[in-house]
């Protein structure tokens, strides 16, 4: 896919899953979607988060990754498919009551690497459900995909099949068929490029975060959004463009938050198919003074 998700790496174990997992080295990161009217958001959304990934990490033999799948409550979604692929080859998947069964329990998936050529592959955790509620929409598909652009070395064919962008972290939200218009949503993006210096390392001062939102279908890119811990840093309407911030963590209080960036397409019947992408972030600053918010010394 000519959009690639973010690049990441992860540890290891065997090709199967098991419940109780042993998290590899790296940090967490959550993609969401949802469907629906911006301005009265349905309880529709599908979540994700994946642990254990390190950004552009090269990776040999067997590795693991730990993935759930959420339906945040009150929800209208039913799950569906849980699936792990390979360059959009699938290598793992759970499907129906399955996949029903071990949702929101976390899981380790694992992949032998061995088997593929050495070179970048993009290695994605893709969440599907379906729309319960009566109405046009029941039966109607979203999904969310978490992708790790990992690069495979293990003694095997080189095969320069992509090229990479480090550094990227993102949702791929798809959406159905449109009821009111028939039009085929596909895809929105919602990607941070610059993810190695907001996670590597405790921020301080002023930190550029550079967003982009594109899709692949029929939507509008109509919102790009940052913000920590749900609320709102800055955010752009009718923004099809690549945007960079600069977030003064100084305003934050020291310690561990949620950077949390924002995107939404919106469709010809006036809804969006929308996505979202949660990463943790450090923040550590000199002496300050918080009361709501922090004051810089």
């Amino acid at each position: 896919m000519s959009h690639r998700s973010l690049a990441s790496g992860l540890t290891a174990l065997a090709l199967a899953s098991t419940a109780l997992p042993a998290l590899a080295a790296g940090y967490t990161q959550k993609s969401a979607s949802w469907w629906g009217d911006p301005a009265v958001p349905a309880p529709n959304h599908v979540e994700m988060t994946v642990q254990g990934v390190q950004p552009d990490l090269t990776v040999s033999g067997n590795i693991s990754f730990v993935l759930t799948c959420t339906l945040p409550q009150p929800s209208t979604m039913k799950l569906d498919t849980i699936v792990i692929q390979v360059d959009g080859t699938n290598v793992q998947a759970y499907y129906g009551s399955n996949a029903r069964a071990i949702l929101g329990q976390p899981r380790t998936f694992t992949v032998d690497t061995t088997k593929f050529s050495d070179g970048w592959h993009e290695l994605r955790g893709r969440c599907y459900a379906l729309e319960t509620a009566a109405g046009p929409e029941l039966g109607k598909q979203t999904q969310v995909t978490n992708g790790h652009q990992l690069y495979f070395k293990n003694g095997n064919t080189f095969v320069d099949n992509r090229s990479v962008v480090p550094g990227i972290v993102d949702a791929h939200s798809w959406y159905d068929t449109d009821a009111a218009t028939g039009d085929q949503i596909s895809y929105v993006y919602v990607q941070i490029l610059n993810a190695h210096p907001l996670i590597d390392a405790p921020l301080k001062g002023v930190v550029p975060v550079t967003g982009l939102v594109t899709n692949a279908g029929t939507t509008t890119i109509a919102h790009w959004a940052l913000k920590v811990d749900d609320v709102v840093i800055t955010e752009f309407h009718d923004a099809t463009q690549m945007h960079t911030i600069n977030l003064d963590t100084r305003m934050l209080s020291n310690g561990p938050h949620i950077l949390q960036f924002h995107g939404h397409g919106l469709a010809r019947s006036g809804k969006q198919l929308a996505g979202q992408v949660d990463i943790p972030i450090v923040v550590q600053n000199d002496a300050q003074v918080c009361t709501v918010v922090c004051t810089p010394p």
